[in-house]
């Protein structure tokens, strides 16, 4: 439980859905932008980096985030994208640096690190266990994570990864040394133009461009909604590592 401090070149792409065994599951929502919503098979949920718009300056949202409640919400870092805590309804734990949660079907760990190119603030590795599947959501961390950030996080089944054409935060290499860091079976993109959710003021683009610069042997799997269950029998062999991509949220 929270302890005190908190504040209470492309290859084929197979349109395939994980999750259809009877393993422990748990089940990952993309809300669009770097927002994810986990539901644990205990029925915990966690909420990481809820997004706003920034004061004064251009939108970078064509909506607002969605009403959801949560048991803990975690902000990776302290920029507008990431850090709308107070939107995240249900009273939740709020994690904004390192520390820890758990409950009997899940555990996050923040790990601290640094924020990628010229915004030199502290940035967090979250790590979520729940269901057998161990996640990193990598927030807007540098590509070259330091070796005790990166052993504290150890191997992962799924990396969430900062992507965007406009090299915005990493460029396309830069992507890819950052989520293999944690020898990931997958990679999921996040943080890029999502039509209807991200305006194009926010100078992001897609991600097209990224998936066809990927290595020939990295297959991309689209999954069919943005709510996708998890386990460890539906995830790719050790040793191998796919890309699966979130449709947009409705």
């Amino acid at each position: 439980m929270p302890p005190p401090g908190y504040t209470a070149g492309m290859s084929s792409e197979t349109p395939e859905q994980p999750g259809q065994r009877d393993d422990p599951a748990v089940t990952v929502t993309y809300l669009g932008h770097a927002a994810f919503r986990w539901i644990a098979p205990d029925g915990t949920r966690v909420v990481i980096d809820p997004y706003q718009d920034p004061d004064g300056r251009p939108a970078w949202f064509e909506r607002a985030f969605p009403v959801i409640e949560a048991d803990l919400v975690v902000s990776t870092h302290d920029h507008f994208d990431h850090n709308a805590v107070e939107r995240v309804l249900g009273s939740p734990a709020v994690l904004t640096g390192p520390g820890e949660f758990e409950t009997p079907g899940i555990r996050v760990t923040a790990v601290p690190e640094v924020h990628a190119g010229k915004w030199v603030m502290p940035n967090s590795l979250v790590v979520v266990e729940s269901g057998g599947v161990k996640f990193v959501h990598c927030g807007d961390n540098r590509p070259d994570v330091d070796a005790g950030a990166a052993s504290a996080v150890g191997a992962v089944d799924v990396v969430m990864a900062p992507v965007d054409d406009s090299l915005h935060l990493l460029s396309r290499e830069e992507v890819w040394r950052l989520a293999t860091t944690f020898s990931p079976r997958v990679v999921v993109p996040m943080h890029y133009l999502v039509p209807g959710v991200v305006a194009p003021s926010s100078t992001l683009l897609g991600i097209d461009d990224w998936l066809g610069s990927l290595p020939d042997n990295v297959p991309v799997r689209r999954l069919s909604g943005p709510d996708t269950v998890f386990t460890t029998s539906d995830l790719p062999s050790p040793g191998r590592t796919e890309v699966w991509v979130f449709p947009d949220p409705s």
